[in-house]
């Protein structure tokens, strides 16, 4: 019969199996463990993929911030486009003073209302 201590995988060892806890064993790496170099050099690496991601993700931002000042400027020329065309429109317009002139651009406050009277023919405009 023999004794627990031989038939306990605790207390079995073999000639080629060693336990050093001053030098970690290689099969220290087989469950997971790394040195502190590996570490570092591993977490670099890592560091450098998380500041890609994050430097496009800042790129991708600049650039639909520049696509929406780009929208931005557009319709704002169009405005002024519009704009000068209502003027132009009312010094056609025969009798028309700047002071009625003024008046009749602060009425024309909506898009709606501007289009309506670009629209209009000149008699209509003036009767």
């Amino acid at each position: 019969m023999s004794s627990p201590q031989n038939t306990s995988p605790f207390f079995s060892r073999h000639p080629d199996q060693r336990t050093n806890v001053g030098n970690p064993s290689s099969s220290n790496k087989a469950h997971g463990k790394r040195s502190r170099a590996e570490f570092g050099t591993n977490n670099n690496v890592k560091g450098t993929n998380g500041q890609d991601a994050v430097l496009e993700n800042l790129s991708s931002g600049f650039g639909k911030i520049v696509q929406s000042f780009d929208k931005i400027c557009y319709l704002m020329e169009k405005r002024e486009a519009r704009d000068n065309d209502l003027l132009d429109v009312m010094k056609e317009t025969p009798g028309l003073t700047d002071e009625d002139c003024f008046k009749a651009l602060d009425l024309l406050n909506t898009k709606a209302k501007q289009d309506f009277f670009l629209r209009m023919t000149p008699e209509q405009r003036y009767h």
